[in-house]
């Protein structure tokens, strides 16, 4: 059996033989997805990840959901169940359900954390999005194998931006580990992705990839006007700024929980001891 072109809306039935656990040179990606009361978007975009994926075996996602979020508590329960039903040791699927919270940006750090989260690559991402580009992790991957010590930020296309901002993007564990977050724990609406291209930048390690294609289908199936984007709205009014504490992304004056430096000067210095 070809498990590289697995189709996860069919049943399949697989032999251990069949299995080759990923390695080094096949890294698990995992998809984290904050979301709020959009069950259907949920499974969307799972289904469009495997069906584009080179290795869909490789891949992984896991949800930050909110806990009065009953719909997608059930639709995450739903997609373990069938995931198991055909795979019973699986961790492809998972998820963390928690209080709801006023910084937006920690949600992709509780997906990170406080899930059975496997992948040496996560993908910054959010739920209305679309993988439209066959085999994205594998060109994904390649990046990544270019550069021993992991540190990037790699990003295509959203139908929209282009290399000018990584709405969505990929970055490694060691990234994670030499800053403390996935994304700074203080921006109440919007700003990390500006956070990540202009650390990524700063460093010389912003990659763009032309050829990739993640749609951000934000106004093409009308979620920008949904109830979850205009509570969120309604979140950050009264902010004076895109941050909690009123730190200023563009100067690189976010910091991490590690030492109070900025993210850029410890990715610098991770990268400094890689090599010595």
């Amino acid at each position: 059996m070809n498990l590289n072109s697995l189709n996860p809306n069919k049943e399949y039935k697989i032999r251990l033989s069949d299995v080759k656990m990923p390695g080094e040179e096949d890294m698990i990606i995992t998809l984290l997805i904050p979301t709020r009361k959009r069950p259907d978007i949920m499974q969307r975009i799972w289904n469009s990840a495997n069906e584009t994926a080179s290795s869909p075996i490789s891949l992984q996602i896991s949800f930050f959901i909110d806990a009065d979020d009953r719909e997608s508590i059930a639709k995450l329960s739903l997609m373990m169940s069938r995931e198991r039903d055909k795979y019973p040791d699986s961790k492809r699927i998972t998820g963390v359900v928690h209080k709801r919270l006023l910084i937006g940006s920690d949600m992709w750090n509780h997906a990170y954390r406080g899930s059975e989260v496997t992948g040496d690559i996560v993908f910054y991402g959010c739920d209305n999005a679309v993988f439209k580009t066959k085999g994205w992790d594998e060109t994904i991957r390649e990046e990544f194998r270019k550069v021993p010590d992991r540190i990037l930020y790699v990003h295509g296309k959203d139908g929209v931006r282009k290399d000018d901002l990584g709405t969505m993007g990929f970055i490694h564990r060691n990234w994670i580990n030499a800053v403390g977050f996935v994304t700074p724990p203080y921006f109440i609406f919007y700003k990390a992705d500006r956070w990540l291209t202009d650390t990524a930048k700063k460093i010389g390690r912003d990659v763009y990839r032309e050829d990739i294609l993640i749609e951000h289908t934000h106004y093409a199936d009308k979620t920008a006007n949904d109830e979850t984007c205009h509570e969120r709205n309604d979140m950050f009014k009264g902010g004076a700024d895109y941050t909690l504490n009123k730190y200023d992304v563009y100067d690189n004056r976010i910091t991490s929980r590690k030492d109070e430096l900025p993210a850029s000067v410890l990715l610098t210095r991770f990268i400094q001891d890689y090599y010595r």
